[in-house]
């Protein structure tokens, strides 16, 4: 006998007819063809929204690595554009 599963929408359990298989047969008919406007998603925002950007913008500040060296830039430009070039002769 086959191990009975949860479905991924609405919690309530159901026997596969394959191993891939994740929705309870009611659910899968109502998301074919579009059917499944209406089942609840399963994505919840988060309650605290000030508190969940205030967190989410610390933690991309702490990952922030700069890569950018602009001190210098024009020189190092220069330089390399001459060496490409080479010597003209006049």
């Amino acid at each position: 006998m086959k191990d009975a599963k949860e479905c991924d929408y609405c919690g309530t359990e159901f026997v596969p007819t394959h191993r891939r298989q994740t929705l309870c047969p009611e659910c899968r008919a109502a998301t074919q063809y579009g059917r499944g406007r209406n089942l609840p998603r399963k994505y919840e925002g988060p309650k605290d929204f000030e508190a969940y950007e205030r967190e989410l913008r610390e933690r991309n500040i702490a990952n922030y690595v700069d890569k950018i060296v602009a001190t210098g830039y024009a020189e190092r430009q220069k330089e390399k554009t001459l060496e490409m070039v080479g010597r003209v002769k006049i």
